[in-house]
């Protein structure tokens, strides 16, 4: 898109300009017309809610984020949702609170919602001194990896592996992704376990397939093939573990992922999913971070990136038209398994526009009357962090109430069973393609 602030204009002059843009579309949210009267369910949440100064990451003071280290409390894992990948205030506000959790909550690891090799790798490459926007390329969807409004989370993790506390990049998805996949892992794999030049060819040439086009090729594999592929996927495992080093271990956990994500693209039919199906991916997904921090990052501090989709709990609670009854997301996985060690936050916003950086930018509708937006919208806050964990119990927000963040799509639950926080933002912004230097 065009460089609206110059070419090579200074990284604050941008930051800047967004969130110039962003006061722009809370001005013309004010002026549509809507009865903002408070009610008594926004007078509700002005008195419970941390009111954020901002959702620009290079603000200099994080004090406002101060009453949140209350509300996570012990959690080891925080994760934090967005509506669509398409909302670039989100990724702002987002990246704020990673800098908080980081750097006032010891949080040290960011794990992103892309292929768990490539990301791992590129958050070593960080550390070793390579720039940050690369090894991010090189790993990381690029529905982030591309967006300006990412660029401050990679400016982060690069100037935090200059310090004595980095914050350490990895990923947690079974898909392969990025260029470090397709440079890196066949090779990674047979050397870790010794092969000979040749060997286990009936897991290497899928795999092949696979990082090439794994619509295409790779989806056409007869039903022997995939009986070799699975056969000597678990014997590449095998090897890997009888390393019994960290090297070993980590890739043995890569193979196991990969061979999940070769018998979903094998029998998924998107046309007619079935949940026993659909649901592989989030399985593997939470048992990839839960190997991260049992494994890799024991002991350590966790905050994950994700689609709320993957981070929420308790989907069956959702009313019709949008049932997910038989849907197990990430969050629940983990919720069983951690308890109150993972805090979910879920953002939504009041009114503007949104749009990734693959699609052109669409206008919001107005909150429904009676949701949890129009309440929040109602406080007149632009911005408020809103701990339903410890405010909800016993609230009208227990009960089913309309609200949209998931998908930009208004739904009926009772949200506190399915996320432990809301960060309300009252404009959307959408998603930039990035700027390049």
């Amino acid at each position: 898109m065009p460089d609206t602030t110059g070419r090579g204009a200074p990284r604050r002059a941008r930051r800047a300009f967004v969130c110039a843009g962003l006061l722009a579309l809370a001005a013309a949210a004010g002026c549509r017309g809507r009865d903002l009267a408070p009610t008594p369910e926004s007078r509700w949440i002005e008195a419970r809610a941390v009111p954020l100064r901002g959702i620009d990451p290079a603000e200099a003071s994080l004090d406002d984020l101060e009453p949140l280290r209350a509300a996570i409390g012990d959690a080891r894992l925080v994760l934090l949702g967005e509506q669509t990948h398409g909302e670039g205030s989100t990724f702002l506000a987002k990246t704020r609170l990673v800098r908080f959790l980081h750097e006032r909550m010891g949080f040290d690891v960011l794990a992103m919602e892309s292929g768990l090799f490539a990301c791992e790798r590129a958050g070593d490459a960080i550390l070793r001194g390579a720039p940050a926007r690369e090894a991010v390329r090189g790993s990381v969807f690029e529905v982030w990896a591309e967006s300006e409004e990412f660029r401050p989370m990679v400016e982060h993790l690069g100037a935090s592996a200059r310090t004595r506390a980095p914050l350490e990049l990895t990923g947690f998805d079974m898909q392969l992704t990025g260029r470090i996949s397709r440079e890196e892992l066949s090779p990674a794999l047979r050397a870790a376990a010794g092969l000979a030049p040749g060997e286990l060819e009936a897991f290497f040439g899928p795999l092949g397939k696979l990082l090439e086009s794994p619509a295409k090729g790779f989806r056409k594999a007869p039903a022997k093939e995939r009986e070799a592929f699975a056969a000597a996927a678990a014997e590449l495992e095998r090897r890997l573990a009888a390393r019994a080093d960290a090297e070993g271990a980590f890739l043995a956990q890569v193979v196991r992922s990969t061979a999940v994500d070769a018998r979903f693209l094998w029998d998924v039919d998107f046309e007619k999913p079935a949940p026993e199906v659909m649901n592989r991916r989030d399985a593997q997904m939470a048992e990839n971070l839960l190997w991260l921090m049992s494994e890799r990052y024991r002991g350590r501090k966790v905050v994950a990136w994700a689609a709320t989709s993957h981070a929420s709990r308790r989907r069956d609670l959702v009313e019709r038209p949008f049932p997910d009854p038989e849907m197990v997301p990430m969050g629940q996985r983990l919720r069983d398994e951690l308890g109150e060690g993972a805090y979910v936050v879920a953002f939504t916003s009041g009114a503007g526009r949104v749009g990734s950086v693959f699609s052109s930018p669409w206008d919001l509708a107005p909150p429904r009357r009676g949701s949890f937006e129009d309440h929040a919208e109602r406080t007149g806050l632009p911005a408020l962090f809103l701990d339903l964990r410890r405010n909800a119990p016993g609230s009208w927000l227990e009960l089913p109430v309309k609200a949209r963040p998931m998908g930009q799509a208004t739904m009926t639950a009772p949200w506190p069973r399915l996320f432990d926080a809301f960060v309300f933002l009252r404009t959307a912004a959408p998603s930039r393609r990035v700027e390049e230097e």
